[in-house]
């Protein structure tokens, strides 16, 4: 009998974190299983504001450190992920009640240029003629405005496909990556070797997993991993509650980002195109509830629509215009003595466990955000091979190419022309495969290849929506998709569009239903879980599809 394989890293978690870590852990030759309770990207990761950004009020706070670390990781991430991650301009409009005057933004602009030297972008640009800003920007407030700042920062438009790709480079490399499996506990750990007992939450199958480190990267969920491995230390995480509202795009509204302070509370205020959307957010709340159960509320929604409506007048917004709205938590170091959420820190922690916590060949990630998960993995398996006594090697992810990313050289142009390419070769519109590439970035290939002896699979899953049905065929086949909220929130982009791909569910399961040996039952059962967690987790004002 050959005994189990002893891996050197066990990842609890599929974020943005863990995925980050798994792929730099491959790429430094390390054996590595990732193991997550759900879908990779399924929660924290996801529901953001979809930015990769410095993080320009970090500044007021004094966090030159990791607004420096942020802008030269999203530097490497317009060239490792260009797919994904964009330039998006942001316009910031000069307000006489505004807290922080021309001095102020025009200063903190000045350091953010500095701090991004190296960039690709643009530097930023002022303008103090009022009269010349309304012209250019005719629906904005005009009531006390006297200037605007324009600067870039980034735009990934799905950070649950920059986790999935980082899991599927990781798993070219050789890690392992296990979805839908939650760790149940701890079965035994000595000097040498950590073994955590594990559960296929859709087949019940139980397993035992042992390696020679365990990284606890569970974000929002990192004190309940630590009291199921019997780690005795006191609360690390203090998680604070970000709300969004996702809305149409109205008429001859802005192309550009905008980035206001809040009349309320003076916190950054954003309305940000997202693809035929506009993003409304975000709140910035302590949050002591239920981690699987986060939602918008009434005061968070009052509050949003009643900054957009004072700063976009001309339209006069209303809860009907609510597509949907969606919340989530920033995993924060916890800080009690913090006043307000927004002075908690943005920098991570590693926190390495002792023998006097319970055992010691484990770390756990504190903090972190969706721009420098590189720079986080970087450092966390440094950590780890000076644990595993091996040599700390230079990081090989810095200058990495996800695989979406593999032979794009510019990629605007390479956009443009696969685009017309793919359309020409497959019988696709030119939209939807701009679509494809954008999600796939040179990996769409293989999506239209499925077309090429079934000529259904390139039919529109729904005419509104610009997925087609050999994503969920690929899904499955080459994504471990294993559910139909897999296909729906993270191998397509159905479920973030203005109907939250409740009208696509029987054409969906209907791909899926074969390769996943669903039978009738568990059809009606996997559209009845979609229907649910859909109406657990999203206010929805307008139903109808874009």
């Amino acid at each position: 009998m050959t005994p189990p394989k002893i891996f050197d890293l066990i990842i609890i978690g599929g974020g943005i974190n863990g995925t980050g870590i798994a792929l730099e852990a491959a790429l430094r030759g390390l054996a590595v299983i990732l193991v997550e309770k759900e879908d990779i990207g399924h929660a924290t990761s996801t529901w953001n504001t979809r930015l990769i950004h410095g993080g320009l009020r970090y500044l007021e706070y004094l966090e030159f450190g990791l607004v420096r670390e942020s802008l030269r990781e999203r530097e490497r991430l317009l060239h490792n992920a260009p797919h994904l991650v964009q330039p998006l301009t942001f316009r910031v409009p000069l307000f006489e009640h505004s807290k922080r005057g021309p001095l102020l933004i025009k200063a903190g602009m000045v350091l953010y240029d500095f701090l991004s030297y190296d960039k690709t972008m643009p530097n930023h640009q002022m303008n103090y003629l009022s009269s010349t800003i309304l012209k250019e920007n005719p629906f904005l407030q005009s009531e006390g405005l006297h200037g605007m700042a324009t600067y870039q920062d980034c735009q990934l438009t799905w950070p649950e496909r920059l986790c999935m790709e980082l899991a599927l480079t990781a798993k070219s490399r050789g890690a392992t990556i296990m979805t839908h499996t939650e760790l149940t506990g701890l079965t035994d750990a000595t000097s040498d070797t950590i073994t955590v007992r594990t559960m296929d939450r859709i087949t019940g199958e139980v397993q035992s997993i042992s390696g020679r480190y365990l990284v606890n990267a569970g974000g929002p969920w990192v004190d309940h991993v630590l009291g199921l491995v019997d780690q005795k230390v006191d609360r690390k995480m203090g998680v604070t509650k970000g709300s969004h509202l996702v809305i149409r795009r109205f008429q001859n509204g802005p192309e550009d980002a905008f980035y206001m302070e809040a009349r309320a509370d003076g916190r950054p205020f954003f309305l940000i195109p997202w693809r035929d959307y506009y993003l409304v957010g975000t709140t910035d709340l302590f949050f002591d509830g239920d981690l699987d159960d986060i939602t918008v509320s009434e005061a968070e929604i009052e509050y949003l629509l009643n900054e957009l409506t004072f700063f976009f007048p001309t339209h006069g917004f209303t809860k009907e215009d609510i597509l949907y709205t969606y919340s989530g938590v920033r995993p924060l170091p916890y800080e009690p003595e913090a006043k307000k959420a927004s002075q908690v820190t943005r920098r991570h922690i590693i926190y390495e466990h002792t023998q006097a916590h319970g055992h010691q060949r484990m770390l756990s990630i504190i903090g972190g955000k969706l721009t420098t998960y590189r720079n986080l993995a970087e450092e966390t398996i440094d950590v780890v091979q000076r644990r595993l006594d091996k040599p700390v090697t230079e990081s090989p992810s810095r200058d990495f190419p996800l695989l979406g990313a593999e032979n794009v050289k510019n990629w605007p142009i390479y956009f443009e022309q696969k685009s017309r390419l793919s359309a020409n070769r497959f019988r696709l519109s030119l939209d939807v495969a701009r679509h494809l590439v954008h999600f796939y970035g040179s990996q769409a290939d293989k999506v239209t290849a499925l077309t090429e002896d079934h000529h259904e699979l390139a039919q529109q899953i729904h005419p509104h929506y610009p997925d087609i049905a050999a994503q969920v065929i690929y899904g499955i086949q080459n994504e471990q998709a294993r559910s139909l909220s897999d296909i729906m929130l993270r191998r397509t982009s159905l479920g973030t569009h203005a109907g939250l791909g409740l009208e696509c569910l029987d054409r969906v399961v209907e791909l899926a239903a074969p390769l996943l040996d669903w039978d009738a039952d568990e059809q009606r059962q996997q559209k009845r879980d979609y229907q649910n967690w859909v109406e657990k987790h999203h206010l929805m004002a307008n139903l109808k599809p874009a």
